[in-house]
C-alpha cells in the first residue's frame, strides 16, 4: 500500500473503477476517511504544547512576582536587594523559558497545519478530477 496520503486516496478509486460510479465514489471517500486521521494526527498537540509552555512561562512569571512582593513585605532590609532581584530573575527566566519554547511550537505547528491543509485540498481537487475522468471514459 502506497504511504502518501494522495496515492492511497488514488489507488482507492482505481481498484473500484470497473464497478462504476458509485464504487469509485466510496472508494475515494473510505481511502480519504483512511488517510485524514494520519494526516492530522499530531498535528493538534503541537498548538497544545505551544499554549502549554506558554501558560507555564506565565504561571512562573506570576510565582516569580509573588515571590518579589513577598521579599519587599518580609525580608530584612539589608537582603531585600539582592532576595528582589533573586525573585524576579526567577519571573523573567521561566518567562523566556516558555517563549523559547513555544515560539518555535508556534511555527513548526502553522507550518505543519499548511502542509496538511495543501495535502487535504490535493487529495479533494485529483479524486474529483480522477472521479470525473473515470466517469467521462464510461460515457
Amino acid at each position: 500500500m502506497p504511504k502518501a496520503a494522495l496515492a492511497r486516496v488514488l489507488k482507492g478509486a482505481l481498484l473500484r473503477a470497473d464497478r462504476g460510479e458509485d464504487a469509485v465514489s466510496s472508494g475515494i471517500e473510505e481511502s480519504t476517511l483512511e488517510v485524514t486521521p494520519l494526516l492530522l494526527k499530531r498535528t493538534g498537540s503541537l498548538g497544545g504544547l505551544a499554549s502549554l509552555a506558554t501558560l507555564l512561562g506565565l504561571l512562573g512569571t506570576v510565582m516569580g512576582l509573588i515571590e518579589a512582593f513577598k521579599v519587599v513585605a518580609e525580608a530584612p532590609a539589608d537582603q531585600k536587594s539582592a532576595l528582589l532581584t533573586s525573585a524576579i530573575a526567577v519571573a523573567m527566566n521561566t518567562t523566556a523559558f516558555g517563549l523559547i519554547v513555544a515560539i518555535p511550537v508556534t511555527m513548526v505547528f502553522m507550518l505543519l497545519s499548511g502542509t496538511t491543509k495543501k495535502i487535504m485540498d490535493e487529495i479533494d481537487l485529483f479524486s474529483l478530477k480522477l472521479e470525473n475522468t473515470l466517469s467521462a471514459r464510461k460515457k
